[in-house]
């Protein structure tokens, strides 16, 4: 017999979701900015070992390739302006009483 589960399946899948995407931990900036500041002193394959980043993910952020803040995340669909303009329609539209008609 395998091992015995506790909790719902759902609580697993959760517990599954929440190790895949704490992997990012905020103070990984930190670290990457720190190995900046250390490379002064020692190489970049050093700076990057000591502090667990990887070596391209440093050294494209130490040769300006790209932004230092910069994070792999997507795009936002609708700008402030765009959302906010969005959103007085609906809300005008609603309050005339013309709501969408479903397919």
């Amino acid at each position: 017999m395998g091992p015995k589960q506790h909790g719902s399946p759902a609580q697993s899948v959760a517990k599954m979701l929440k190790r895949k995407y704490s992997r990012k931990s905020p103070g990984k900036m930190n670290l990457v900015k720190d190995a900046m500041i250390e490379n002064d002193k020692v190489p970049i394959r050093k700076a990057a070992e000591q502090f667990g980043v990887f070596y391209g993910y440093l050294y494209r952020r130490l040769s300006g390739e790209v932004n230092v803040d910069s994070r792999n995340r997507s795009r936002p669909i609708f700008y402030d302006d765009d959302e906010a303009a969005t959103e007085r329609w609906l809300k005008e539209m609603s309050g005339r009483e013309m709501g969408s008609k479903p397919g």
